[in-house]
């Protein structure tokens, strides 16, 4: 398994922990416009983009791999920014840790 960790800066975290905790759009942004995307980068040239979009009822986390630019695979939304995601593919298993900085 390969693991990248992301650290966001706490304010950072907390603001966007703040918008997925409503059920309404952040204001000045379109409907499923992506707010902020974070990149985990692999040793083999996979990526996985983690990424805060703006939904209909609120904010969503979309996480999604890509490899030589298309998409390869992704995971169920979630509310949450921190914490563990776990992908596979067919010949290994990448694992994102996003975590709060200071």
């Amino acid at each position: 398994m390969q693991t990248r960790t992301i650290t966001i800066p706490a304010a950072e975290a907390d603001e966007i922990q703040g918008w997925l905790d409503t059920d309404k759009q952040v204001p000045d942004s379109g409907r499923d416009e992506v707010l902020r995307t974070y990149t985990a980068i692999f040793d083999d040239g996979v990526e996985s983009d983690i990424k805060v979009c703006n939904g209909d009822t609120g904010p969503y986390i979309d996480a999604v791999m890509f490899e030589d630019g298309n998409e390869i695979g992704f995971l169920e939304v979630r509310d949450t920014l921190l914490g563990v995601y776990d992908f596979r593919d067919d010949q290994e298993c990448y694992r994102v840790i996003v975590e709060k900085g200071a």
